[in-house]
């Protein structure tokens, strides 16, 4: 039975779908499996404000954040940051990184982004297995987005 139990008419189910309350005025439990709308974090929101300004100079056409979730293997998943779609149509997943300055070496004070192993990992088998190219992104000191493709 419906409702865990409870018969309900076909005016009280009417009712239901237009508001989140029960025909006896109590609260509706939660849609099983249904998942909260993805929240940014900082860095994934100053992304997204880079990409809709190159979006009205028609750099890009389109993006999304959190759109699609790829399956790499049994029990593994994962879903980029942002799906974008270039003015000449081509997709490509970028996934947002924190950067970290290099301390030595010939490239001493530039910066790379911060990636741990696991994400790493996925986002190679993903780049492998799949024909939307994938690239990480990190904000660099002078305001630009570093851009470095798996």
């Amino acid at each position: 039975m419906a409702g865990g139990g409870v018969n309900w008419t076909e005016d009280e189910l009417a009712a239901t779908r237009s508001s989140a309350q029960g025909p006896h005025g109590r609260a509706l439990p939660p849609a099983v499996g249904r998942l909260p709308k993805p929240q940014m974090n900082k860095t994934e929101a100053a992304y997204a404000a880079h990409l809709e300004l190159q979006k009205r100079v028609g750099v890009v056409l389109w993006w999304g954040f959190e759109v699609m979730t790829i399956k790499l293997a049994a029990d593994t998943r994962l879903t980029m940051d942002f799906l974008v779609m270039l003015q000449d149509g081509r997709l490509e997943f970028h996934d947002t990184k924190g950067a970290k300055k290099i301390k030595t070496g010939r490239r001493a004070g530039q910066t790379k982004p911060y990636v741990e192993e696991d994400a790493r990992v996925k986002a190679s088998v993903a780049a492998a297995h799949f024909p939307i190219p994938v690239f990480f992104v990190w904000p660099e000191p002078s305001g630009e987005w570093g851009k470095r493709e798996l």
